[in-house]
């Protein structure tokens, strides 16, 4: 699905208010629309432990919301995250 212009410039306002960090998790997130703490940290070639944070801050802040769970590579669970287009009506 294309993204719309109005996504584009959501997007682009969102992230001049963000941390390097989380800027980081975000666009992993676009590259992989339903991604775990595990799957952002494998794109970005970090630790979990760098990644849950950001996830966190972000879902606090409304850009992130649960998209759904998946077996963990680990054990049990893991949330997938997805990105909230608050540009949407």
């Amino acid at each position: 699905m294309p993204v719309s212009q109005t996504s584009k410039e959501t997007y682009a306002s969102i992230q001049s208010k963000l941390g390097t960090n989380q800027i980081a998790v975000l666009n992993a997130l676009h590259r992989h629309p339903l991604a775990s703490n595990e799957d952002i940290a494998a794109d970005l070639g970090w630790t979990i432990n760098r990644v849950t944070p950001r996830s966190n801050e972000l879902r606090e802040m409304g850009l992130v919301k649960i998209g759904g769970t998946k077996k963990s590579r680990t054990s049990g669970k893991t949330v997938q995250w997805m990105y909230v287009n608050k540009g949407a009506s």
